[in-house]
């Protein structure tokens, strides 16, 4: 039996949930950091762009992959026992070129002002610490995670509202924190924009410096926020992964015992 949260629905690691990873991040870098571009500093606008463009994404690909598009998503529900560790790799390196990708084609679109105008890349400002920017990075992730536990993971919850509800969660944070450390929660959505400047010559070097913000932050978030709400709602992932997995393997073991079974006997 596999439950009903998305996150649950995908068992096998295949080029089409890649796809969907993949398509997802780009997606949102793509929108996200090209409203970032020409909003310049309009935090509503840029809020409603990314809340927009995780909205469509998880509407499009959510019955595919789980729609995280994010690695701290993927690593925080696997630490929670949502989401099997061997899936993760592929998940990630997907989500990082997705955002290489959506930020690549900001370019395409509007070289050369979008370079000029900065990728919508998100920097810490100036006036905040980098302990400051790893915390704000943190916080901003487990706002976004409490989302996708409440809305995709959570099977009591309908699922009609999941593209507004994780979305409006990714906007609260960008409304709170973009002033700060541009509010990314995804290091996908930072490394995207900064890749493709670097490659452009447009790169920063204190930003590569600062980088790691955006990696390990939103992880720490992440997990923090899967455990506090799988507990809160009396979660049991474990099980149902381990049950998955098994049936998984019978059902492997089967297909062979077939092709066995169906194979001529030798002469």
């Amino acid at each position: 039996m596999v439950p009903d949260g998305w996150v649950f629905a995908v068992t096998s690691l295949d080029l089409r949930r890649l796809a969907a990873e993949f398509a997802g991040a780009a997606l949102l870098v793509m929108i996200g950091a090209g409203t970032a571009v020409f909003a310049q500093g309009d935090v509503l606008t840029v809020a409603l762009g990314h809340l927009l463009a995780l909205a469509i994404g998880i509407y499009a690909f959510a019955s595919v992959s789980g729609a995280h598009f994010n690695p701290a998503v993927t690593i925080g529900l696997a630490a929670g026992g949502y989401f099997r560790w061997r899936d993760v790799p592929g998940y990630v390196i997907a989500q990082l070129l997705g955002g290489i990708a959506g930020a690549a084609l900001v370019v395409a679109a509007y070289a050369p002002y979008a370079l000029d105008l900065g990728l919508g890349a998100t920097r810490i400002a100036d006036q905040i610490a980098t302990t400051t920017a790893l915390y704000i990075e943190a916080i901003g992730a487990f706002i976004l995670v409490l989302a996708v536990m409440a809305f995709a993971v959570n099977s009591k919850t309908p699922r009609g509202l999941a593209g507004l509800g994780i979305g409006g969660a990714l906007a609260s944070g960008i409304l709170m924190f973009l002033p700060a450390t541009g509010a990314s929660f995804n290091f996908a959505r930072t490394l995207g924009p900064e890749t493709v400047l670097q490659l452009a010559g447009d790169g920063s070097s204190e930003a590569w410096k600062d980088i790691y913000v955006y990696a390990l932050g939103p992880i720490i978030g992440a997990a923090i926020a899967v455990l506090i709400y799988g507990w809160i709602a009396g979660l049991t992932p474990t099980e149902d992964v381990v049950e998955d997995t098994d049936e998984d393997v019978d059902e492997a073991l089967d297909d062979i015992a077939d092709d066995t079974a169906t194979e001529p006997t030798p002469a």
